[in-house]
């Protein structure tokens, strides 16, 4: 034991002195806060992963329940459908509405980006 002890004294007192770089803390720094947006970046993947995971968890459920426990049959409900002149004009009007919605999201979600980008 005694020899153990001799040898990692020995070692460690010819260990050549040296210095650390002037920037060394502000290297680190960047090494810390680089590894801290890596962990961010993967905890936000996992968090659309699980949102997207439970969004399609519950649309199953809800089809399940709909189709065994109440016989809904959407194919049906379908088929039944009629088209006339009334019903053509609503259908366009909500579909001018649903598109300027997506128009609107997309530049919400460009602008909420630019400025991430450029105002940090």
């Amino acid at each position: 034991m005694e020899n153990k002890d001799k040898a990692l004294s020995k070692v460690v007192n010819n260990l050549p002195v040296g210095e650390l770089p002037s920037n060394f803390t502000f290297q680190m720094m960047n090494k810390i806060q680089a590894e801290v947006q890596k962990e961010k970046a993967r905890a936000e993947k996992l968090g659309y992963i699980l949102l997207v995971a439970t969004s399609i968890g519950l649309i199953a459920i809800m089809v399940f329940v709909l189709t065994y426990f109440y016989a809904f049959n959407p194919w049906e409900s379908l088929r039944n459908i009629e088209f006339n002149a009334q019903n053509e004009s609503s259908f366009c009007f909500y579909i001018s509405i649903a598109t300027a919605a997506l128009a609107l999201l997309g530049l919400d979600y460009w602008l909420r980006r630019y400025r991430e980008k450029h105002l940090k």
